[in-house]
């Protein structure tokens, strides 16, 4: 029986085996086996007139050459001691155990021990002692040979989860990157949750790779891809008046590197619609008038976001079966506090999950196997891409129960209000300013006189010269979309307490069209009028005019016909 061992070139002959050694490695929880650790010694005598014959194979190394006497001999062999280099045990032609650095697990064949032990000029004893790794199967299916992870769930006082994963992947040899291999070690991000850290961590020894993940819990809606974070509100607004309402939309998406911002800035603009209601009036309808869009892009080093903010006046719709009553819940609330419905592939609780390779450099993240005998230290200035298999992780096809957190179908809050006249529906006023002044003469004339009368202190004398009477002055300033406001009409009337009106003085001012900045026409007048009027009215006969977006009789002007004189 012989026994042969092979080793960067040199071929040892007649060897004793004084060690083999065979232990499992495991991974750091001790759960998982890795490999084998083989460590071979084994011993032989080198003798200088067999070494020609038997060991001619150990050959030249370097410019030194193998010399006649056993410490040349011993030197030339310390030279062939390096790591990460073939090795043979060999039995009978057998090859017991082999490896090199494709092959082996731990960056080996590594050197344990070298003896070498002179017995005289010509002959030496040498012991050597190698450690090999070796994946335990005969041949290994993956690159990989080990992936163990731990997961923890941290619920604060919102009752709001943070998950971290934590694991170490370990791959069989150094000729295989560990990072490339980031695809395995993602989990998937599960439904209501956003990943907001990776770390991966190539480790020292080029052959683990240690990572942790964490997603958090969403509280709200999830926002549309590609962004990644989104934050807004939403208000709603009663004009004090009463005409209007008016809802305003802020909102901010944040996206990954590189984002086209265009397709953020489309998003916000679905959030907004979506919002304000603005698609439920037809494009040509004057009952809703853009007040303010504004849209606002953040560039810099540290931010890919984009903010756009909008404010809408609608005119405030009737109930069909009268108008009586004035239900927000079914005017200005229709979207508040409601979940985000942007159509399409939307789905306001699920997050678009990470690229699985945040980075395309990952053969700049291995520390390279290096060895004293080469001056090739330095950290690697380019590496081509790697792809590293595998798809991204997608989301889950599980949909998680889903409840909405208000009734449609309960009591809903009402105000009391006199009803809006159909024509503000149609065209809605945005502005208007109404003043009825009654200017009452009683006739009294006052007289001075030319000297003070005796015993009195008067200095003058008040003489009425006829019965009172009272002008109306007419004051309006109004604005409306599509259409003319509408103003009182220059002629006669009555009013229901039988005192005529007759006009005396007409000013009105039709100012030219302006637009808004989404293209409505808006239409603004205003009107100095004076009528004369047949008595002076009572106490209790003063008329009160009504606002033009009322639907209440605005006393006798309220049979008037109203628009722009032809």
């Amino acid at each position: 029986m012989s026994y042969e061992l092979q080793y960067n070139g040199m071929r040892l002959l007649g060897i004793n085996t004084v060690q083999f050694e065979q232990s499992p490695r495991r991974d750091d929880s001790g759960t998982d086996q890795w490999f084998d650790d083989f460590t071979v010694g084994v011993s032989t005598v080198i003798n200088t007139q067999v070494f020609a014959a038997a060991n001619k194979i150990v050959g030249v190394i370097g410019n030194r050459v193998q010399g006649g006497s056993a410490s040349e001999i011993c030197r030339n062999l310390q030279a062939r001691f390096e790591d990460r280099k073939p090795f043979a045990l060999i039995q009978d032609g057998t090859i017991v155990l082999e490896s090199d650095v494709s092959k082996d697990a731990d960056n080996g064949p590594k050197i344990i021990r070298a003896d070498f032990r002179p017995m005289g000029p010509n002959s030496a004893k040498v012991t050597i002692a190698i450690r090999v790794s070796r994946v335990s199967c005969t041949e290994n299916p993956s690159a990989v040979i080990g992936n163990r992870w731990q997961v923890s769930d941290e619920v604060d006082d919102q009752w709001r989860t943070t998950r971290s994963w934590r694991g170490k992947l370990r791959v069989c040899n150094s000729v295989n990157n560990p990072q490339a291999f980031r695809h395995l070690v993602i989990p998937q991000l599960s439904d209501g949750f956003q990943r907001v850290r990776m770390h991966f961590t190539g480790e020292l020894n080029a052959l683990e790779l240690s990572y942790e993940i964490v997603d958090r819990q969403l509280l709200g809606d999830a926002p549309p891809a590609p962004g990644l974070k989104m934050a807004g509100t939403h208000t709603e607004t009663l004009n004090r008046n009463g005409m209007s309402s008016i809802g305003e939309v802020s909102v901010r998406l944040d996206g990954p590197p590189g984002t086209d911002k265009q397709v953020l800035i489309e998003n916000c603009m679905r959030i907004i619609n979506s919002r304000v209601q603005a698609d439920r009036f037809a494009r040509n309808s004057n009952k809703w008038l853009w007040l303010e869009l504004l849209v606002v892009d953040y560039f810099g080093p540290d931010v890919c976001a984009v903010e756009a903010r909008a404010r809408v006046q609608r005119s405030v719709d009737v109930k069909a079966e009268g108008g009586e009553s004035l239900r927000l819940g079914n005017m200005i609330l229709e979207t508040l506090g409601r979940p985000l419905d942007l159509g399409g592939n939307y789905v306001n609780y699920r997050m678009v999950p990470p690229e699985a390779y945040p980075c395309t450099t990952i053969g700049l993240f291995a520390c390279h196997l290096q060895s004293p005998c080469v001056d090739d230290h330095a950290m690697p200035q380019a590496a081509d891409r790697v792809d590293g298999g595998g798809n991204s992780p997608g989301t889950s096809g599980e949909e998680p129960e889903y409840h909405v957190t208000y009734d449609p179908t309960g009591e809903q809050l009402e105000i009391d209000s006199p009803g809006y006249d159909a024509g503000h529906t149609e065209s809605m006023y945005t502005f208007a300013n109404v003043e009825w002044v009654i200017l009452i003469d009683e006739g009294y004339l006052q007289l001075p006189y030319s000297d003070q009368l005796p015993q009195s202190d008067a200095t003058s004398a008040v003489v009425r010269l006829h019965a009172p009477t009272a002008k109306l002055r007419m004051k309006v300033s109004a604005e409306r979309v599509g259409d003319w406001p509408r103003v009182p009409e220059r002629k006669r009337f009555t009013d229901s307490a039988g005192i005529v009106y007759v006009p005396m003085t007409y000013y009105p001012n039709f100012r030219p069209p302006e637009y808004s900045g989404d293209g409505r026409k808006l239409h603004v007048i205003d009107l100095d009028a004076i009528f004369a009027m047949s008595r002076a009215p009572g106490v209790s006969e003063f008329i009160v005019p009504s606002l033009p977006w009322d639907d209440l009789p605005p006393g006798a002007v309220s049979s008037q016909t109203f628009g722009p004189p032809t």
